[in-house]
């Protein structure tokens, strides 16, 4: 496995050990200036169940995946994040 596919299926593993769902990595190819980029989604059931994940990024599981992925070479780029709410139709 790549060394960054292998990083980005242990932060799946991790946000689905801490409350998540459906947590799967895309590859963004019709996207304008971020076609080519991946993009981590996964779901959520509350904002209750959203900040005991964010919490859990702090524990000590956390701050070493955290630390794995901000190495002086990483194999990947924060460019942005985000939080969409569903709007029921």
């Amino acid at each position: 496995m790549v060394p960054s596919l292998a990083t980005d299926a242990e932060v799946c593993a991790f946000v689905e050990a801490n409350g998540a769902v459906n947590a799967r990595l895309l590859r963004l190819t019709y996207a304008g200036p971020a076609s080519g980029m991946t993009a981590f989604t996964w779901e959520l059931e509350s904002m209750q169940a959203h900040a005991r994940l964010a919490a859990a990024w702090f524990s000590p599981a956390g701050v070493a995946l955290q630390a794995k992925m901000m190495t002086a070479d990483p194999a990947s780029v924060p460019v942005s994040s985000a939080l969409y709410n569903e709007i029921p139709l």
